[in-house]
């Protein structure tokens, strides 16, 4: 090789390097977050996330992921964090920013949906009426993944309806408080990372949830018995900020609406898989596994379909989802 071209070779190889150097100086850094741990497998689907987009944009773009609650906010901060900008990206549990917006309440309907091809089935016809609220809270919703069925914990066996008399029941929802107000429970809203010690030291002495956050936050430990009511079946919103979004390239947005296509479905299948396997584990840990009476079940169910209408009554915004969906499945 002569010199002219050894030297036009070397200019190339350093124009090159000077190309990716600039390009990696210039890559969008969208901030995405998660009140639950690394070990929790929403958590887990933002990861997978950041490695796709990262991958699929060729680094043009990257998350920067913070979990477990890190930058202080709680689950029902997160519409308005991500609308006003104070984070990009955010896992956010659609019935736990119900108060903000009615329409992502509908999934705390008790008992409407009882396993998981309807479920998935509810989140397609539900994903307009879903897209059309996140626009005006100035967000675009990147995929929606489930969450196991939330059943009943509880430190004492439950053998009637009269045995949940009493109960101080953490619930996560206004429409699971109206369900356990109903039997003479009573129900107490707090955040997750307060669950363990107010069962420790006797504030609450039941918590309806799912076997996965029973596991993230070790209640094995303050918690005897699970009966699998399947009150609901909630979902978690990965909403993107839209005036980020729109800030990309086309391609870069094409980039992060496949990625999130990937996600969505690894987490629709990982959420069947931790249903049985979290159960399991708490089972390992102590807890016992119980059967439910049929008689409390038709109970609750009767209870459940008395809230449900007085809901939708109050909530008109969601009315044409509802009746989309019981007309197919009733």
């Amino acid at each position: 090789m002569g010199k002219t071209r050894r030297l036009i070779f070397a200019a190339s190889l350093v124009a090159v390097f000077m190309l990716s150097l600039a390009g990696a100086a210039f890559a969008v850094t969208l901030t995405a977050y998660s009140v639950y741990p690394e070990t929790n497998y929403q958590a887990q689907g933002l990861l997978v996330l950041a490695e796709k987009i990262e991958e699929y944009t060729k680094g043009e773009v990257v998350l920067n992921v913070e979990l477990a609650g890190s930058l202080g906010f709680q689950g029902p901060d997160l519409l308005r964090a991500v609308r006003d900008g104070s984070v990009h990206i955010a896992e956010i549990v659609s019935t736990g920013v119900a108060g903000d917006e009615t329409i992502f309440g509908i999934r705390s309907l008790p008992f409407m949906i009882d396993d998981w091809d309807s479920a998935r089935d509810f989140d397609v016809m539900a994903k307009k009426y879903y897209d059309e609220a996140a626009k005006e809270w100035g967000q675009k919703i990147l995929y929606i993944a489930p969450w196991p069925f939330a059943g009943l914990w509880t430190q004492k066996e439950i053998n009637s309806i009269a045995d949940m008399k009493g109960l101080k029941t953490r619930t996560f929802d206004r429409n699971g408080a109206l369900i356990m107000t109903a039997v003479g429970a009573t129900p107490l809203a707090m955040p997750f990372s307060e669950c363990y010690t107010s069962l420790a030291t006797g504030v609450i002495d039941s918590i309806i949830t799912s076997g996965t956050t029973v596991r993230d936050g070790k209640l094995w430990e303050v918690l005897k018995y699970y009966y699998p009511i399947k009150m609901e079946i909630t979902t978690s919103m990965i909403n993107i900020n839209l005036k980020a979004f729109e800030k990309l390239t086309p391609s870069q947005q094409e980039a992060i609406m496949k990625a999130s296509e990937e996600v969505e479905d690894y987490l629709w299948q990982k959420a069947r898989q931790e249903e049985e396997g979290n159960l399991k584990i708490c089972e390992e840990h102590g807890c016992k596994m119980m059967e439910v009476d049929l008689g409390i079940q038709e109970e609750l169910k009767k209870l459940g379909e008395k809230v449900s209408r007085e809901w939708i009554d109050k909530n008109p915004k969601a009315k044409p989802l509802y009746e989309e969906f019981w007309n197919k499945y009733n």
